[in-house]
């Protein structure tokens, strides 16, 4: 801790525990109290030390100041100690706990109710995922940076400090603008759930979509960059990517052909129920159509006989539509913006193509 958040903040005086009956901890200065003597509850309280003994929240809106932190430091051990093996189990462990109810925001919303002031899947669980995603957007250095000038800044070391006070160590720290961030992930409530699609165009270039759905209307897209691990059976690269929209399109050239995706692997966003559907672009070679992205329209070429039947699929095998095709135009003005299996059969073939829809 002393290397990450700056000195013991009480170096003059003695540090000690006190075992009693209760379930938990509390991080009385320099003396915490404890139940279980286990390693998540005493790294906690001796966090609170700097986040919450030398620097105390300025009001119940704001204890995730006080939680958050301690809770993420908490998860800091078990990333930097214990060889690593912890670290996983604890960012898939706190991410499940946040995602048990689509509701809720950090920022205490009612301090008259002190069951939603000590909601711990908010204020603890939820604030120190905040702080882990705050750390993927503005790097290792500016996070641990603006930790120290926190701890350190004497309008509030020993005294009370609000969540603007934190957020702008982190901004000067990082030049990075939170203030969106800061409306969706400590204001707003729930979390988005991710549906990637993904095929390859040749051998060489990844093309994906990347949907989100928000567990509440308070948020109706939560504006992060994601990570996706792309591999084969030789070859990984990780890629990063900043998504404006649900729908978003990518083409990513690569320098191998991978066999799978997979979506946050190294667990930096606070989402759940997420899917990666995956097509094999042999698949849809058989079949060239034109325009293709197309907008309202696409046509069959006149190489493939007519009448035939056919059939859109979208890339999780579901029948969007199907019906017995007696012209080469096909109208598409009316489907969602994504990739599209259509297979078209004369009753003897039948031909695949990927469209891509815009």
């Amino acid at each position: 801790y002393s290397e990450l958040f700056g000195p013991y903040p009480f170096l003059e005086e003695k540090y000690g525990h006190l075992e009693c009956g209760m379930g938990g901890g509390m991080e009385h200065q320099t003396l915490t109290f404890a139940g279980p003597f286990n390693h998540h509850i005493l790294s906690h309280e001796l966090a609170h030390s700097w986040f919450g003994n030398k620097i105390t929240t300025g009001s119940w809106t704001d204890i995730w100041l006080n939680e958050g932190l301690a809770s993420y430091a908490t998860g800091l051990t078990y990333q930097y100690m214990f060889n690593g093996f912890y670290w996983k189990k604890w960012k898939t462990e706190t991410i499940a706990a946040v995602c048990q109810q689509p509701y809720g925001s950090v920022i205490v919303d009612d301090t008259t109710l002190p069951e939603r002031i000590f909601d711990a899947r908010l204020y603890s669980h939820k604030a120190s995922l905040v702080l882990h995603m705050i750390r993927f957007l503005i790097g290792d250095s500016a996070f641990f940076h603006a930790l120290q000038n926190y701890a350190d800044d004497p309008m509030f070391s020993y005294g009370y400090a609000r969540t603007p006070d934190l957020i702008g160590h982190f901004e000067t720290s990082s030049g990075i603008d939170l203030t969106e961030f800061t409306t969706q992930w400590l204001y707003g409530e729930g979390f988005p759930s991710y549906t990637i699609d993904w095929g390859i165009s040749g051998t060489d270039t990844l093309e994906l979509s990347i949907w989100q759905q928000t567990s509440s209307p308070s948020v109706t897209f939560f504006n992060m960059p994601v990570e996706i691990g792309v591999k084969n059976a030789i070859n990984d690269t990780l890629i990063r990517l900043n998504p404006s929209f649900s729908g978003q399109q990518f083409q990513i050239p690569l320098t191998f052909t991978p066999d799978s995706l997979v979506f946050d692997p190294n667990l930096w966003l606070i989402s759940a129920n997420n899917q990666v559907n995956g097509i094999k672009d042999e698949l849809y070679e058989t079949l060239k159509i034109y325009p293709n992205p197309a907008t309202s329209f696409f046509y069959i070429p006149v190489t493939f006989p007519l009448p035939s039947q056919i059939s859109i699929f979208d890339l999780s095998g579901r029948i969007i539509r199907q019906y017995r095709l007696i012209q080469r135009f096909v109208p598409v003005d009316d489907l969602e913006a994504g990739i599209y299996i259509i297979t078209l059969s004369d009753g003897k073939n039948t031909t695949y193509a990927k469209l891509i829809k815009d």
